[in-house]
């Protein structure tokens, strides 16, 4: 991902190895002028809604379906390239305020 450094959005996108079906590009060029902070949750959405004809039937290797998998192994390609950029606060466990 090509992200602006000043306005924290997707400027570009790039597909190394897109899926047989056309998914992950249809997913880049769908990030494309969004926000970092939005762009995992838009990935999950652009990959779900993709009509895509992989299987649903439960992948013994994985633990399930193909689908998942393959949204899954996105969002999270997605996830590292963002997070340097991300402005969304994380609470920490076992931290409590008196």
């Amino acid at each position: 991902l090509e992200i602006d450094d000043v306005t924290k959005t997707i400027s570009g996108a790039k597909v190394v190895r897109d899926a047989v079906c056309g998914c992950a590009r249809f997913t880049a060029d769908g990030l494309i002028g969004l926000s970092v902070d939005e762009a995992e949750e838009k990935s999950s959405l652009l990959h779900h809604h993709f009509p895509c004809l992989a299987s649903m039937a439960k992948d013994v290797d994985f633990d399930d379906t193909l689908m998942h998998v393959s949204g899954n192994l996105l969002k999270d390609n997605i996830s590292k390239q963002v997070k340097p950029y991300k402005n969304t606060q994380y609470i920490s466990h076992g931290k409590r305020s008196v």
